[in-house]
This record gives structure tokens, C-alpha cells and sequence, in this order.
């Protein structure tokens, strides 16, 4: 199940082993993020990879699917939606 922890402080002994480990600051994040929360820990496990690039892959397929949409926004309001054409792939 997904986790969103609030800011954590971290502790030194904790900053010192991610530097050991070399796992960054933005990994952390979506370990948080993404992870299983199992009692005090958040782990990656092979079911939140699957899950995570399964969501990544469908938002791809999506922007593909959007490619030159375009929408006309006035004073707050969608006006319309359209495909205009300019957004076709090329063909090299």
C-alpha cells in the first residue's frame, strides 16, 4: 500500500549511510512515497515496482493519446477541446 510520510528529519547516522549507500535524497522520497509500510519501516517490494511502472506506463499511453490536443481556456471557462493536428508524430 502506498505511504506519504510527513517531512522527516533525518538523523545523521541516516545521512551518513545513504551517502554510504549512495541512495540520494530523491530516492528516498519515492521509496516513501511508493513503499510498504511494514511496523517501523518502509520497504520496496516487487509488487510496488510492478504497481509503480504499471501506473508510469499507463500516464505514458496517455500523454502519447494527447499529443496535440489543444484546449481554449477564457475567463476560467473551457471553451472547447480539440485535436489540432500539430502534434503528429514525424516520421523519421
Amino acid at each position: 500500500m502506498s505511504c506519504v510520510l510527513p517531512e522527516l528529519r533525518l538523523t545523521k547516522h541516516a545521512e551518513a549511510r545513504m551517502r554510504q549507500r549512495a541512495i540520494r535524497g530523491p530516492d528516498l522520497e519515492l521509496l516513501l512515497r511508493c513503499g510498504s509500510s511494514v511496523g517501523d519501516a518502509i520497504t520496496m517490494t516487487d509488487d510496488d515496482i510492478r504497481r509503480e511502472v504499471a501506473d508510469r506506463k499507463r500516464e505514458i499511453q496517455r500523454l502519447e493519446r494527447l499529443r496535440g490536443v489543444t484546449a481554449i481556456v477564457m475567463s476560467n471557462a473551457m471553451v472547447t477541446v480539440y485535436r489540432n493536428g500539430c502534434g503528429k508524430r514525424s516520421k523519421n
